[in-house]
Parts: structure tokens; C-alpha cells; sequence
């Protein structure tokens, strides 16, 4: 009786850990699976471009008519799939209406549509700006540029093709090559105000039709466009840097954004990190995947060697981009210490910003540097206007 009256322990429930994905990371895989996905029917339709053989059966001489009778339905069948293989191959695999749309837009004060323009249309410039882009180089055709993404050690390239220009409104291209896209920019001023303009940018991905309904999530279109918007922003202080108080100024060539004292990259097999230093102060270090000691020291020392050539008594403002990192070797944490105990005292204010458990060890850095003003944050635009208005 006693052990009947003793009520059953309820069974612990094992929770599983959340992994969350940082935000470029996962558009960055939906691109790769765009584009094996849409690899896979030109690879089929190769392996089957060839006449499937005859089958042979062993009985065919004792079956006499019966035999016959089934060599010719073959050759009806052979020829009945040549014809789908042929017909299969003519038409396009994706259907031309299959395409995963991503539209943001953003307002910069104190430019004008033609200075934000004249920067957007230089596209070597776009890597500044751009989370995912690693290089935007032309060809000997003007009209013609390579692009190359590269994110957690994963990296695509493709070629794309300017379709129209129209200064300093309209800036459209599209894919030649690689994962099928297209884009288009447009610029214009806002009406009642002394100097600014609205940027719209509109970005179209080409996926296959049995993958549409994955990419038209309400999750994966608020994810890219979150990317989206936080590169309209980045792009909105690059302006301001570049142009800054000329902007009534007319200019006949492209304008080039300035290029850093320091510009520092190093990458392995775990992932990639670069250094950035500008004589205004400004310093950014931007982590993609794992970093190790070594690379972590070697940013660090190359954009210490650029310091003396700031100004005298020029204070830098940092900002540390982990959104794209998955970790940090503990070995690393040394060098980034003796970074902070050395050259602290000429950061005015630092921002980091990355996925919580990224920030939360950076956190975990800063203090043991001892190190002050420092700010760390999970969205982007906070950390950006909050170095903005530190003093």
C-alpha cells in the first residue's frame, strides 16, 4: 500500500540545443541550393542524352512472333523516350516565372540622388557595403563584371551583365552565368527636403519550381530582405563618408569610395577575416566562419602597423562585424587582448555585432582588456547609429 500511494516521478525532457543560423549564412546556403538544384536537370538530361540500348531477351529465338512482337514495341518505346529526352532538352528546365523576389529601400539625408548614384554605379565599390560580397571585378567590357560571394568558407562566382544605365535614376543588370539573377536600382530625390534620396533595390533570384514553396517562406523572405536592408544602410554611410561636404560638386567620371590605410585579409579552411583601418579613424574587423589564432593575429598586427599613420591625436572608432562568424579559437583570445591593453586608448568606442553567443564572448574579452566604451549589439543598424552618436 505504501508504494502505491507514492505518485510516479514525471520523466525529465531533454531539450535540444536552438541553432539558429546567422542570417547571411543561411541566404547564403538557399543560394547554393538554388544553384545545385538547378544544376541537377541539365546533369540528368546529359546522363540520358544518349539512345538507351536494346534489352535482349535470353528466349527471344524460341518465343518466334512473340519475340518479334516485343522487339517492336522496343523500338516504339525507344523512340517514345528519345523524343521526351529531345523535347526535355529544348525547353528550359525552370520556368521563366519561377523567381524569388527581395525589395528594400532606404532614405539617406544630405545626398542627393546623383552623388548616392554616381557610388552605386562604380560596382567595385558594392563589396564596401555588401555582407556577402567578397569582390566585384570588370572586364575589358565595361558592360561585363565578375561576382564573387563568399560566406563560411562556401563561395560562388558569376558573371553578370549591366542591361540598362540611365544617370542618375536607373541602374539594372542581370546573370550571363552561375545562379541565375537579375537586379535593378533606382534613385530619386525626396521632394521638400534640402539634400536627400531614396534608394530602391530590388534583387530577383531564379529558383526551381519544386523548391518554390521553400523559398517563398515568410521566414526566408524576411530573412533576405533583413539583409537586404542592412546593406542599404551601410551603403548610406559610405555615401556620407565619400562625398561628405562636396556634394553640389559635379563629376564626369565614376566616383571611387577611398580607400583604406590598411586593408588586410587573410582566410584558411575554417573561414576568413579581414581588417580595415581609414585615415578618418574608422576601423572595422569582419569575421566569416571560425577564427583562429593565427589569422586573428595577423589582422590584428597588420591594421596596428597602419595606426601611425592617422593624424596626431586621431581617435578611431571600431566596429566589429561577427554576423557572419560561427566562433572564435579560446587561443585567439591573447592577441586580441594585448591589441586592446596596447592601442585601447585610441578607440574612441567600439561596436560589436553578431549572433548572441558571439557577443556574449566578446563580452567576456572586453572585460578582461578591461576595456571602455564598448557597445555590442545583435542588429546591425543599432550598432551602426550607435557609433554614429558616441562622442
Amino acid at each position: 500500500n505504501f508504494w502505491r500511494a507514492v505518485p510516479a516521478m514525471p520523466r525529465p525532457r531533454s531539450r535540444r540545443p536552438s541553432l539558429r543560423p546567422s542570417l547571411p549564412f543561411a541566404f547564403t546556403a538557399f543560394l547554393a541550393l538554388s544553384a545545385l538544384s538547378l544544376s541537377i536537370p541539365k546533369l540528368w538530361l546529359g546522363a540520358c542524352s544518349a539512345k538507351p540500348a536494346r534489352l535482349h531477351h535470353p528466349s527471344r529465338r524460341r518465343l518466334g512472333t512473340r519475340a518479334s512482337q516485343v522487339q517492336v514495341r522496343a523500338a516504339a518505346l525507344d523512340a517514345a523516350a528519345s523524343k521526351a529526352i529531345a523535347s526535355a532538352s529544348a525547353s528550359p528546365a525552370i520556368d521563366s516565372n519561377d523567381w524569388f523576389p527581395v525589395i528594400s529601400n532606404v532614405t539617406i539625408t544630405g545626398i542627393s540622388a546623383a552623388e548616392a548614384f554616381a557610388i552605386y554605379s562604380h560596382l567595385p565599390n558594392h563589396p564596401q557595403w555588401s555582407s556577402l560580397l567578397e569582390e566585384v571585378a570588370v572586364s575589358s567590357d565595361p558592360t561585363v563584371s565578375r561576382w564573387s560571394l563568399r560566406a563560411l568558407g562556401l563561395g560562388f562566382s558569376w558573371d553578370s551583365r549591366t542591361t540598362e544605365e540611365t544617370p542618375p535614376r536607373l541602374l539594372a543588370w542581370e546573370s550571363i552565368s552561375g545562379l541565375p539573377n537579375r537586379g535593378l536600382a533606382s534613385f530619386e530625390d525626396v521632394p521638400g527636403t534640402q539634400a536627400a534620396c531614396r534608394v530602391t533595390l530590388e534583387m530577383n533570384f531564379q529558383m526551381p519550381a519544386m523548391l518554390r514553396p521553400v523559398f517563398e517562406s515568410d521566414r526566408l523572405s524576411r530573412m533576405a530582405s533583413s539583409i537586404l536592408s542592412k546593406d542599404l544602410v551601410k551603403f548610406g554611410n559610405v555615401v556620407r563618408t565619400s562625398v561628405g561636404t562636396s556634394r553640389n560638386s559635379s563629376r564626369s567620371r565614376p566616383v571611387e569610395v577611398k580607400q583604406p590605410l590598411v586593408n588586410v585579409t587573410r582566410a584558411d579552411k575554417l573561414g576568413s577575416m579581414q581588417g580595415l583601418l581609414w585615415k578618418n579613424g574608422s576601423m572595422q574587423f569582419k569575421v566569416s566562419g571560425f577564427g583562429t589564432k593565427q589569422t586573428t593575429q595577423e589582422i590584428l598586427e597588420g591594421v596596428a602597423g597602419g595606426m601611425p599613420q592617422l593624424p596626431p591625436g586621431q581617435r578611431c572608432r571600431g566596429l566589429v562585424d561577427l554576423i557572419s562568424g560561427v566562433g572564435c579559437s579560446p587561443a585567439a583570445v591573447g592577441p586580441i587582448v594585448r591589441f586592446l591593453q596596447d592601442h585601447g586608448a585610441s578607440l574612441a568606442s567600439t561596436a560589436v555585432v553578431g549572433p548572441w553567443p558571439l557577443v556574449k564572448f566578446a563580452q567576456f574579452i572586453a572585460s578582461l582588456a578591461k576595456q571602455p566604451r564598448v557597445g555590442f549589439f545583435t542588429d546591425e543598424k543599432e550598432a551602426l547609429e550607435w557609433i554614429a552618436a558616441a562622442p
